[in-house]
């Protein structure tokens, strides 16, 4: 099938339109999806970091101030009392252990040890401490052996030594600061984190523990920040502990025991804050940011068991760039219409119909009609075309006049007359020295007939 010029001009003004577009885009895509992947990593990175920090402001100003509880005059003179009495008679501080918790929860307000725990002069102090630190919603002290002696208000066990975080604290009697996890705290009424403090004493040059401080804080207020952090559509900031457990998920705590899959898990050799592209089986791939909480003071410092981490979808974080995308696609697609249309519009009229006319024209004259011409008024090729074949045909017709002409004349002469017009232009037209001609009839030489010069 021929293809005219007019839809070969109009495939041209398609592909040369629709290329381009298709490269533009293209390459606006994938820049803008890898400006935007490193862009919102490290914007996710900034975000778990400040709120590391705000984190991290609040540990250590609670930190400190049980360490002053803990080391005043009163606290140790105190704690060292009630050890003396427990070492003094261990198996009646073992018979009242027993004793006691088994009644523990039915004791009310009424009752003499309570009173006396409650209302003992470090208790006391405890609730001067309270109202001075807000932040701490229960403080409570045990002997070395792990009796309740001092609280602002009544715990949910007696005996604390068998707890985890009184057995870390204490340390077999070395002692060391220790952070608690996040768990439901029944006496405050909510999630919690403790900081848990020995109390020492200095004998024959070294250090004993002679009891333990515990002040319980709301996990609302350390990790506040967490839940203040604003992702846009699908992310999140969440605290998750070193075994990839999530503590606190936007503004929620959460009481079981859920985990991230492990390849969204920040790794320990991706240091203390970074982003990275995660992939889990079954899931999503994830942009993930993340920011270990490390307390590093000139007067303290532990690492704690938590990370503030801000994660997304990855086709959430790449929607805005996929809608630019369409807005650049309709945009272009827009614009190649127009111009398309503006283009078929001059190539229908300057060159496609010019074009036509002078085919129509040419075939004519090819079939014998020198009468007609061509008017196209333009200053491009195609009018120097048109013009060359106008003064083709104007030629042409004046050529063929002059035969005419010619023919007419010759007719009118006689044949030594013609012969020697013709003699004349061979010689001339071929620079021949002479010319010979031959006149032949009927398949015979004439003789008569031989014309020489």
């Amino acid at each position: 099938m021929r293809i005219g010029i007019r839809w070969k001009l109009v495939t041209t003004l398609i592909v040369s339109g629709v290329i381009p577009l298709l490269i533009a885009i293209s390459i606006t895509y994938f820049v803008e999806i890898s400006q935007r992947r490193k862009i919102i990593g490290e914007n996710f990175q900034q975000l778990s970091e400040k709120a590391r920090e705000r984190i991290m402001l609040r540990l250590t100003a609670s930190v400190r101030a049980v360490r002053n509880l803990s080391v005043l005059p009163a606290t140790v003179d105190f704690l060292h009392t009630t050890s003396i009495i427990s070492n003094i008679s261990p198996k009646i501080v073992e018979w009242q252990i027993e004793d006691v918790e088994r009644r523990w929860p039915e004791i009310g307000g009424e009752d003499e040890l309570l009173q006396e725990i409650l209302w003992n002069e470090l208790s006391e102090t405890f609730r001067a401490f309270n109202s001075v630190e807000s932040s701490f919603g229960e403080v409570f002290a045990t002997d070395a052996s792990g009796r309740l002696v001092a609280a602002t208000s009544k715990t949910t066990d007696y005996w604390q030594a068998d707890e985890e975080w009184w057995q870390q604290t204490y340390n077999n009697g070395q002692g060391q600061l220790h952070l608690s996890k996040v768990t439901y705290d029944e006496s405050i009424g909510g999630y919690s984190t403790s900081i848990c403090m020995p109390v020492k004493i200095v004998e024959s040059g070294r250090e004993r523990v002679v009891g333990v401080i515990k002040g319980v804080m709301s996990a609302s207020y350390v990790f506040e920040s967490v839940s203040h952090i604003k992702v846009s559509a699908g992310g999140r900031g969440a605290l998750i502990s070193s075994d990839g457990t999530i503590v606190l998920a936007g503004r929620n705590f959460i009481p079981r025991q859920q985990k991230l899959p492990l390849g969204i898990r920040p790794s320990t050799s991706q240091g203390n804050s970074y982003w990275f592209v995660a992939s889990a089986q079954y899931l999503p791939d994830m942009l993930v940011g993340f920011a270990r909480i490390e307390l590093d003071e000139i007067d303290f410092s532990f690492s704690t068991p938590w990370s503030v981490i801000v994660y997304q979808k990855l086709s959430d974080a790449y929607a805005p760039a996929r809608q630019l995308v369409w807005y650049i696609a309709l945009a272009g697609a827009v614009l190649i219409l127009v111009f398309f249309f503006l283009g078929l519009y001059i190539v229908e009229k300057k060159i496609a119909s010019p074009l036509s006319l002078l085919t129509q024209t040419v075939k004519r004259v090819a079939s014998g009609d020198l009468t007609r011409t061509v008017e196209i008024k333009s200053g491009d090729e195609i009018g120097e075309l048109t013009s060359s074949f106008n003064q083709m045909v104007s030629n042409l017709e004046k050529r063929i006049s002059l035969d005419d002409i010619s023919l007419n004349m010759l007719s009118h002469l006689e044949l030594s007359e013609v012969l020697n017009m013709t003699m004349e232009t061979l010689r001339t037209t071929f620079n021949a020295a002479f010319v010979r001609l031959w006149l032949i009839g009927d398949g015979d030489l004439c003789h008569e007939c031989i014309h020489t010069e």
